[in-house]
């Protein structure tokens, strides 16, 4: 069907063998069990294996090594429910997170909750690889839903002492100026992480004037007008080439680089 994944197959499946197995035909079922036999480990989403054979449920329980990628994990009032990653990154909070504090709440379009929760399964099938001789078999389960919180780390700490989290654009919570700023002929991405950091941009920007003033004496000062900070910065990058500006701010000690196009 154009909306699966098999529509997507020559790029979707680059350098792997599969088999197409039918799993009302007695042949491929045994076929697949067979397999099943041979192999160190086996990946399913038991989301999607409610219609398997017990024939083949039974090979699966007895694979080495099985893990199990799942939407909500196997157990909890949502489990089993069969969430896409962009449904995972509205519910996780991970949406609210991205995008400008102006704008709606915004996917990343990279399917992140799906990459993220592959790191984490390699990570428990190479310690199941690594402990094997040790156990007949081992389950290794990883939940995207878990996965999608984790990422939440930066936030948390705001939300466990009583504060609102929520979308920041491409700012930091802790740490100003940082931020992508236009210049003469595309943007740069400026990241600064302490008061020595701080006049060194003052001296980048020829704003001395800046160094003296009270309200941007600390980083804390400088995190809640974040935007009045950003609106001494852009002027003098605007004025500049991008190539100029990663040179004299990284000249400067200070983290800088260019915000390039995917093409």
């Amino acid at each position: 069907a154009p909306e699966s994944k098999w529509h997507y197959r020559a790029l979707l499946a680059a350098g792997k063998q599969s088999i197409v197995v039918d799993f009302e035909r007695e042949n491929d079922v045994d076929r697949l069990v067979a397999v099943l036999g041979q192999a160190d480990v086996a990946l399913i989403s038991s989301d999607w294996a409610a219609d398997l054979s017990e024939k083949l449920r039974a090979a699966l329980k007895n694979t080495a090594i099985l893990c199990d990628l799942t939407a909500f994990g196997g157990s909890g009032p949502l489990a089993g429910q069969r969430y896409t990653d962009s449904m995972l990154q509205a519910c996780s909070g991970l949406m609210d997170t991205t995008g400008s504090s102006e704008g709606p709440p915004t996917l990343t379009q990279v399917p992140i909750t799906e990459c993220c929760a592959a790191v984490f399964a390699t990570a428990g099938i190479l310690s199941a690889l690594r402990s094997r001789s040790r156990f007949t078999t081992q389950t290794v389960e990883v939940a995207l839903f878990d996965t999608a919180v984790s990422m939440l780390s930066t936030f948390l700490p705001a939300h466990f002492v009583g504060e609102c989290p929520t979308r920041i654009g491409n700012r930091h919570t802790a740490m100003s100026p940082w931020n992508a700023y236009r210049a003469q002929d595309g943007w740069v991405l400026l990241c600064s992480a302490s008061n020595d950091m701080w006049r060194r941009v003052c001296d980048v920007i020829e704003r001395s004037d800046l160094k003296s003033d009270a309200r941007f004496a600390t980083m804390g000062g400088r995190v809640t007008l974040a935007a009045e900070v950003d609106a001494a910065i852009q002027p003098w990058v605007n004025t500049h080439a991008v190539s100029e500006c990663v040179q004299r701010f990284s000249a400067a000690g200070i983290a800088c680089g260019p915000v390039y196009a995917v093409e």
